[in-house]
């Protein structure tokens, strides 16, 4: 570093000390008349902030002489702003006093007189408040009361005093103490209200219920003591409500039809059939549908033709194998001819739909059974095309190359243009 620099830095702690000294001075004389105390005090703080962070600052002893020095003088700016007398003369005598100052060699440092003066004053302004006399500017006199004691006063002054702000302390207590129960009580009134909201929307859900249950229970004992039952002489057909009944077609009278009820035949009244019962054009395709295996089974019994087909050109076979009812696949492929390549409207036939639909046992079933995999409906679509799942391409496939196998076909056969 420069010579330059390092008197720039001793300049710094020069202002330091003036400007600290000044300030001594001032509160020396009196710090609550001149104002300007306060406003050199901060200035003061901020110049020894700087002097900290320089380079060339004083040794740690210095600095710390200087920082209790400006703590001195900023408790005796904070004892002159208290108002209680009491307070001032505690604040004066905890003043921070420096360990090491500058001491005259005529008397005491400037520190310890500004300490002395101001502990001096708020001892005097006490003691003038305590006793009630009037300080003039030379000097004082002390007046007593003839018939009163000052230690009797002061220590009842005392007692009221104290008294007065215990009641103050128990009231603001009480007044929270209040406020807190007014808060709790809002908010068990909120709950409770809701609480009661909710009972009485549950009430009245439980009369509704109830009157349900009620209506559902006379049903229900309805539905269980009534009992239909047809009789007829010696072919009298008895049936519970909820049973499937089978009706086939007219007897030889006009008043009674023919009948089945699970393993039980007879006749029952025409009328009967018109108004409980509804007619199936297609039962067999019906069954098939639903996968009603039993009902099925009935039809096929009957008579009814496992290879009619619908309005569509859809056979009972097409129907089994779109909803994957594989009962009922194999029940109506256990039949004499039972159309397994039939072709509707649109060109689908079983296994078109079987693999469209993602049947993989349902695709397995009908090609076991002979169905065609080089068929294609009108767009021109195999099955092979419609499947959304390998498993049933592959399948298709391997029944292609050993249909292929087994009857010599190769390559050059379906490539051979010659027909």
């Amino acid at each position: 570093m420069t010579q330059q620099n390092a008197i720039r830095m001793s300049r710094s702690e020069i202002n330091v000390k003036r400007l600290l000294g000044r300030c001594e001075l001032l509160a020396k004389e009196d710090s609550h008349q001149d104002w300007r105390l306060e406003k050199y005090i901060n200035a003061l703080d901020d110049a020894i902030k700087k002097l900290q962070t320089l380079p060339d600052k004083p040794s740690r002893d210095k600095m710390m002489e200087y920082t209790k020095r400006i703590d001195f003088l900023k408790g005796v700016i904070d004892a002159a702003k208290l108002t209680n007398s009491i307070e001032r003369v505690v604040a004066a005598q905890m003043l921070p006093r420096a360990t090491s100052v500058l001491v005259d060699s005529t008397g005491p440092s400037i520190v310890t007189q500004i300490h002395q003066k101001t502990s001096a004053k708020y001892n005097k302004e006490l003691q003038s408040e305590l006793f009630n006399t009037e300080l003039d500017g030379d000097s004082s006199v002390r007046h007593r009361l003839t018939n009163s004691s000052p230690t009797q006063d002061e220590d009842l002054d005392a007692l009221i005093k104290y008294n007065r702000n215990m009641q103050e302390k128990i009231a603001e207590n009480m007044l929270l103490m209040t406020n807190n129960m007014k808060e709790h009580a809002l908010t068990a009134n909120a709950i409770i209200k809701k609480d009661l909201a909710s009972l009485e929307r549950s009430d009245k859900l439980t009369e509704i219920n109830a009157v349900k249950l009620n209506k559902e229970s006379l049903k229900l004992e309805e539905h269980t003591k009534s009992k239909w039952r047809c009789l007829v002489w010696t072919d009298e057909l008895s049936f519970e409500e909820g049973e499937i009944l089978y009706v086939y077609d007219r007897d030889t009278d006009a008043n009674w039809w023919k009948a089945k009820c699970g393993d039980k035949d007879g006749l029952i009244p025409s009328n009967y059939v018109e108004e409980q019962t509804e007619e199936v054009e297609l039962p067999l395709h019906e069954a098939a549908r639903r996968g009603n295996l039993s009902f099925l089974q009935e039809c096929l019994r009957q008579g009814v033709s496992g290879t009619g087909l619908d309005s569509a050109g859809n056979t009972p076979l097409y129907w089994a194998a779109r909803a994957g009812h594989i009962e009922c696949i194999k029940e109506l492929l256990s039949q004499p001819n039972p159309a397994i390549n039939a072709q509707n409207k649109i060109g689908d036939s079983p296994l078109h739909v079987a693999a469209s639909r993602g049947h993989e046992e349902v695709v397995d079933l009908l090609l076991n059974y002979g169905a065609d995999a080089t068929l294609r409906n009108n767009d021109k679509l195999l099955a092979e095309d419609l499947a959304n799942k390998t498993s049933i391409k592959n399948a298709i496939q391997m029944s292609k190359q050993d249909h292929d196998r087994d009857y010599g076909y190769g390559a050059d056969d379906y490539n051979d243009d010659s027909d």
